[in-house]
């Protein structure tokens, strides 16, 4: 390893399955076979964070009880949160869409800010937040504005 344990851990940062979504972990262990109750998780979440994740792949499609469809072995094959695949697969379904949705999913998926508001001083930043500002008005949502950036 290139770094040491003290370098890789802060004292204000806890484990990373208590800071992100269950979504794509309940998802995978539903994938492989296992029960999110019974299996060995090092740093448990909450018994409630599970259950609503389960609820949400239900609701999704993703699982049968606890067993994964095959709907949610689909979206496990996509790069994004069961929530994001759902909206890429369903606006391709309805609408034919494809590039677009996942276009936005990625944007959605990104973290942090995707625009970069650099500049020499605060009225150079100033004047780039502006400009974004005024390209943004000519669209009924930010979504749609983010897709002709």
């Amino acid at each position: 390893r290139l770094y040491a344990d003290d370098e890789l851990t802060r004292e204000d940062m806890g484990p990373e399955i208590l800071r992100s979504s269950l979504d794509d972990v309940v998802l995978d262990l539903a994938r492989l076979g296992h029960d999110t109750s019974t299996f060995p998780l090092v740093d448990r979440p909450d018994e409630a964070d599970l259950e609503a994740s389960k609820r949400m792949l239900r609701r999704l499609g993703c699982l049968d009880g606890t067993s994964i469809t095959s709907l949610g072995a689909l979206y496990s094959d996509l790069p994004f949160e069961p929530r994001l695949s759902s909206i890429i697969l369903r606006c391709h379904a309805s609408h034919g869409l494809l590039a677009s949705p996942t276009r936005i999913a990625a944007i959605l998926s990104a973290p942090g800010s995707i625009f970069f508001m650099g500049g020499a001083n605060k009225e150079a930043r100033m004047e780039a937040k502006s400009r974004v500002a005024v390209g943004a008005a000519g669209h009924d949502s930010d979504l749609l504005h983010l897709l002709h950036v």
